[in-house]
């Protein structure tokens, strides 16, 4: 029983951050009618997945590839599936991950130590 009530409130908590992935997502979409349409089988699909989570439990696994595939059917239903920013979005990726990864690859810049190195090179030392 143990595992089917762990089981049960993993469901909940992924139901609970999907809603919450609905509710931002349900702000302004990008044509409410096209939304409207694209979230019929999340109209359909969740009620029937919580009706039945006793009768015919998932495995977590299951759970959440049907969590991952909302969430991004969300995302397609906000912006209509062709006018996703995909390329925007992996554009300020990179624009990120590579200003980062330069700034933690300088070796010029000499900052005074911490407390911490300090110790650490004074249990070195011996």
């Amino acid at each position: 029983m143990d595992f089917r009530r762990n089981n049960t409130r993993f469901a909940l908590t992924l139901l609970g951050l999907f809603l919450l992935v609905w509710i931002a997502l349900a702000i302004r979409p990008s044509y409410r009618h096209d939304w409207l349409l694209e979230n019929a089988i999340v109209f359909l699909g969740v009620p029937v997945l919580v009706l039945t989570h006793r009768r015919l439990p998932l495995s977590r696994i299951s759970y959440a590839m049907i969590f991952l595939f909302l969430c991004l059917h969300e995302v397609g239903a906000h912006y209509t599936y062709a006018e996703v920013p995909y390329d925007r979005w992996f554009a300020a990726l990179n624009r990120d991950f590579a200003r980062e990864w330069s700034e933690s690859l300088r070796v010029k810049r000499k900052e005074p130590l911490g407390e911490y190195e300090i110790e650490r090179l004074r249990a070195r030392k011996g």
